[in-house]
């Protein structure tokens, strides 16, 4: 489950506060 968070941490690093929906919706599906 460690790799999933990494990767969400790192989606939202690249994406930023200018794609802010995307990530939370991406966060949505790995919880």
């Amino acid at each position: 489950m460690q790799a999933l968070a990494d990767a969400v941490a790192k989606h939202r690093t690249r994406t930023g506060c200018s794609d802010g929906g995307q990530v939370e919706v991406t966060d949505a599906q790995y919880a």
